[in-house]
């Protein structure tokens, strides 16, 4: 068993980032964590991701009335693949290797998987991740996905004026649009790799308990118990 974290995802940094332990628990030792609530909000998540999924790639779906307030984005999406104006994709695996070249799978050092890729060649590069939690107080953490997925995209299909990147926050409702440059895309990269670098090169991982962090995490006394450090008040 690995000591160390080899492969990242942008959920797994996200995570390190939040405590290092946490990080060490589930993508280390894969600890197990807490049986899932049927009715929790990530379940109601997977379950929304799949109408809008369902939706754009078949002519004939009726629109999701769970979905009503992204009909022009869902229908717009549609239309672009239906009509052969260029290629949409849901739930691809862009996998990148230790030099930010992409990559088989065997290879990956990074994988990336948007929820719908929208490309029409020469125009435009679009990456789009639904969400269904609250948008204030995660725009940090949004922002980033999007930059990673942005620079991503520009690393496998280079060559476009700008990269951009939309949110839809499916339950609010409401979106978030960014456009990327690939020089703040290249400068980025550059700091995301030595964020990266020294991530893979901790060997102690630390835990740094907090209210707001035990909160959230599997791991602590409200989870499964196993943090020794985690903490409820």
């Amino acid at each position: 068993m690995s000591d160390h974290i080899e492969k990242w995802s942008h959920s797994l940094l996200t995570v390190y980032r939040s405590c290092h332990y946490w990080a060490k628990l589930k993508y280390i030792d894969h600890s197990p964590e807490p049986p899932r609530d049927e009715k929790a909000a990530n379940t109601r998540g997977t379950q929304r991701h799949k109408l809008a999924e369902d939706f754009i790639l078949a002519d004939d779906a009726p629109f999701p009335n769970d979905l009503v307030k992204f009909d022009g984005p869902l229908i717009d999406v549609r239309n672009i693949r239906r009509d052969g104006l260029g290629t949409v994709e849901v739930e691809r695996k862009f996998y990148l290797d230790h030099n930010w070249k992409p990559c088989e799978e065997k290879d990956r050092w990074l994988v990336v998987i948007p929820d719908i890729k929208v490309v029409v060649p020469g125009e435009i590069n679009l990456t789009i991740d639904n969400k269904t939690g609250k948008k204030y107080g995660n725009e940090l953490k949004h922002y980033g996905q999007c930059e990673l997925y942005s620079i991503t995209a520009m690393l496998h299909d280079p060559g476009y004026e700008s990269y951009e990147a939309e949110l839809w926050y499916l339950d609010l409702p409401d979106t978030w649009q960014i456009t990327f440059l690939p020089e703040k895309l290249e400068k980025a990269q550059v700091k995301l790799d030595n964020e990266v670098q020294k991530m893979m090169e901790d060997r102690y991982f630390r835990p740094s308990p907090s209210k707001l962090t035990c909160r959230w995490c599997p791991y602590s006394p409200q989870g499964t118990g196993v943090c020794p450090v985690g903490v409820t008040k």
